[in-house]
């Protein structure tokens, strides 16, 4: 299996552990920020991904596909890595609170591909 480069796929490679920065800019109202992020977990529950150091963006950041300037807490940010050994594609899912009033809860969903 391959991996081909879209525009809600991150490519990474197998045996590597990788910082995701997911930008949420257009999810959520302007002048709101991302307050808390519950969980980013692996929808299908394959066991298989290690996902860590989840949180938002303390810093501004410019995406490297777009080069869109992402603004403090207006990003999911966490770690991640997996125990397979060849290609796979992963589907997260990924539930955050916003600073709006009253508060937004939010699912979004990202889709990884770790490749060989």
């Amino acid at each position: 299996m391959s991996c081909t480069q879209q525009n809600d796929r991150v490519i990474l490679t197998i045996g590597s552990t990788r910082k995701i920065s997911h930008n949420v800019t257009a999810a959520i109202d302007s002048g709101v920020t991302i307050a808390s992020v519950s969980g980013v977990v692996d929808d299908d529950s394959t066991g298989e991904l290690t996902i860590g150091n989840i949180g938002t963006n303390s810093a501004t950041y410019t995406e490297q596909a777009t080069t869109d300037v992402v603004a403090i807490g207006k990003a999911v940010q966490f770690t991640i890595s997996t125990s397979a050994t060849s290609a796979k594609n992963y589907k997260l899912k990924m539930t955050y609170t916003t600073n709006a009033t009253p508060a937004d809860t939010i699912v979004d969903f990202v889709n990884i591909c770790f490749a060989e």
